[in-house]
């Protein structure tokens, strides 16, 4: 073989990976595949730490506005028929013994439970009887506790 052949036949062997020593390398070694992935294990358990708190967040304050709105409701059919609602079904549905012109609803579209799975609780009206209180227990589903949610506040 010729000198210039024998360049080039080395250089090509090269380029396809015939000299590891001096070829560049063309795979990731194993430490390196596991050390991306542990980073993106990381990367990932922060961002559901992250979501998990912000998801807390947005439940609070999603009952929050539901408590509003079935106080806002109840006002509202208490204004219109001198009595505060006998349920929420009332706010929702037409009463038996009530016509529709009576009625004059829905009130609500529909009423959920509160965002941790608990029915709204229908406290007592104020001492001026002009506003009723709607609660929430809350995260932990325990009535009386500090992080319930209530419509006076």
């Amino acid at each position: 073989m010729s000198r210039d052949r024998q360049v080039r036949f080395r250089q090509y062997s090269l380029y396809r990976g015939g000299s590891r020593t001096h070829a560049r390398r063309a795979a990731f070694t194993l430490i390196e595949v596991l050390l991306v992935l542990a980073i993106l294990v990381i990367l990932a358990g922060m961002a559901i730490g992250v979501y998990t708190g912000v998801q807390a967040g947005a439940d609070i304050d999603n009952a929050k506005i539901e408590v509003k709105a079935i106080a806002d409701a109840m006002l509202l059919y208490k204004t219109r028929h001198k009595q505060w609602p006998e349920s929420l079904d009332v706010l929702v549905n037409v009463p038996s013994g009530m016509d529709v012109a009576t009625w004059r609803g829905p009130y609500l579209n529909s009423v959920k439970p509160d965002p941790w799975g608990s029915d709204y609780i229908i406290g007592q009206p104020d001492q001026y009887d002009s506003k009723i209180e709607v609660l929430s227990a809350g995260p932990d589903r325990s009535q009386g506790t500090e992080d319930d949610i209530s419509s006076f506040n």
